[in-house]
């Protein structure tokens, strides 16, 4: 069991960082939770939950039962501790090249406190060869320095952050053994899943590897629906048929695919990937292409329509059903579109969002949306919609891209 005593830098205080700053404390570390962001920081500080929403209610009660602990504080300034944690955001550039400067900006400024015996990991989605390459920024900085590096990449869902992080089995990639141990050590004082030990080449492999599976598995759901829709096939019946089979398990199409991971890291795993035959690649293009068709297949149902077209009324926005994360959420891109084709007024209803706003745009209930609009859309399939068959008149244009509304 790590010593009390010890101070923990968490660096990033978003969806992977903040909850973990908390946990930490919550078993009485001493946690200096930093982020560049100063009006996060100060939220954080005031008693407000930074970022969070109310899909993350578990990690909001964490903050609230901590926010007033002594042994976390909250700041828009790095200072001196034996553990450093690294959770800022890499994203991907407009050319699909993964952006890891915030990892290395990161490291900059940990060389200005690094000491012997001091302990970084580093929790971002990283390319391959990323460890290797700090090293290197961090022997030229600090060559005579004994320090510990290890790369455990965070596993969140979205909605299920602390249950992700406490039951999660976790990799751990350590530059030698004494960083592996060290950094499970630290691991051990929350999680409850299996701690798994490997090289750092295995891990940055592995976190990647992950994502772009299920990638190209939901891309293969969503050339089937294409395929199954230009010979006017059902492909929900043929989905469902096809995995009564004992060995097939076909998800369900959707019109993209959102969030920070599985859209971002098939490109971390093929950067330097030339091959031009790339079942990873092709996955990847094939769910940005699914995106366009729902959009093409809207516009079409539109031109073709009799109801009232001077409405169009949007049901969902978020990535996926049931959160309000936006992170790379196909629903805007297709909304967006919709705006530079369509002659209409868009309403829109999302019930896990509040704040957000499209340009050009109204928000509204359910109920005013039906009213208001003949020609509805469902691109995100929420609970709050399960019934709303039960809503729809004859006099509405139902386009289901979400898959909830009945057949």
């Amino acid at each position: 069991m790590l010593s009390k005593k010890i101070k923990i830098a968490t660096i990033g205080q978003g969806y992977v960082g903040l909850p973990l700053s908390l946990l930490l404390c919550k078993n009485n570390y001493n946690i200096h939770a930093y982020d560049i962001d100063e009006n996060l920081i100060k939220k954080l500080g005031n008693g407000l939950y930074g970022n969070l929403n109310e899909n993350d209610l578990d990690v909001i009660e964490l903050y609230k039962s901590t926010k007033n602990n002594k042994n976390i504080t909250f700041s828009s300034n790095l200072d001196e501790a034996d553990i450093y944690i690294v959770c800022v955001p890499t994203p991907i550039k407009e050319n699909h090249k993964p952006d890891i400067d915030f990892v290395f900006s990161a490291i900059y400024e940990i060389l200005n406190f690094l000491k012997d015996d001091d302990l970084i990991i580093i929790e971002s989605t990283i390319s391959i060869n990323s460890i290797k390459k700090i090293q290197k920024i961090i022997k030229a900085k600090k060559k005579k320095i004994n320090y510990s590096l290890a790369y455990c990449p965070e596993r969140v869902l979205p909605g299920n952050a602390l249950n992700e992080i406490i039951r999660n089995d976790r990799i751990i990639g350590g530059i030698n053994k004494k960083s592996a141990l060290y950094a499970k050590d630290l691991y051990k004082i929350f999680v409850k899943g299996q701690i798994y030990l490997t090289t750092i080449e295995i891990a940055e492999f592995t976190k990647l590897v992950e994502n772009s599976f299920r990638d190209v598995n939901i891309a293969f759901a969503n050339e089937v629906s294409i395929l199954c829709e230009k010979y006017n096939v059902s492909y929900r019946k043929v989905i469902d048929l096809a995995n009564k089979h004992p060995r097939v398990n076909i998800l369900n199409p959707s019109i993209g695919v959102g969030g920070h991971c599985i859209p971002i890291d098939p490109w971390f795993l093929i950067e330097n990937y030339k091959k031009k035959i790339s079942l990873i690649r092709n996955a990847r293009l094939v769910n940005k292409d699914k995106t366009k068709i729902v959009t093409k297949k809207i516009i079409s149902k539109y031109n073709s329509s009799n109801v009232c077209k001077k409405n169009i009324l949007i049901l969902g926005l978020s990535y996926k059903a049931n959160i309000a994360d936006l992170r790379e959420s196909p629903a805007i891109e297709i909304v967006r579109d919709l705006q530079r084709h369509l002659p209409a007024n868009f309403y829109i209803n999302d019930p896990h969002l509040t704040n957000f706003k499209i340009q050009n745009t109204k928000f509204c209930s359910l109920s005013k949306g039906l009213k208001l609009s003949k020609f509805v859309v469902i691109l995100v399939g929420h609970d709050a919609y399960l019934d709303i068959h039960r809503k729809i008149t004859k006099s509405h244009v139902i386009i289901d891209e979400s898959g909830i509304f009945p057949e």
